[in-house]
């Protein structure tokens, strides 16, 4: 196998898999441990996109349009993403602060 540049780091490809692996047999765990396992994949990038916003912004919110604007969910359909939000609201994960254009989010998750 050819060795692959990993951002200034040389790392052998069958290294990267099994790096990858490991990160997601943690993921999965931690997903079942804070009983997220049954949220799909698109509901998953969608809250983490979320958590991500939040723990950067002061009022610890996230807007639609910085929902819509993160990496974890530019790959995801905008109209899934409006279903994710929801169904992350009917879940009690999400508390709208503002509705209608640009709604604003708070999340609602438990304490660790």
């Amino acid at each position: 196998m050819q060795p692959v540049k990993l951002r200034n780091h040389i790392m052998p490809k069958n290294r990267l898999f099994s790096a990858l692996a490991q990160l997601r047999s943690v993921a999965r765990t931690l997903e079942m441990e804070m009983g997220l396992e049954n949220l799909s994949k698109a509901d998953l990038d969608v809250l983490c996109a979320i958590i991500q916003i939040s723990n950067a912004d002061a009022r610890n919110t996230a807007t639609t349009t910085q929902i819509l604007d993160h990496p974890l969910v530019q790959q995801i359909g905008r109209s899934t993403v409006y279903r994710t939000i929801t169904t992350l609201e009917e879940l009690r994960s999400l508390t709208v602060i503002k509705r209608g254009h640009n709604a604003e989010y708070a999340l609602n998750l438990p304490a660790a």
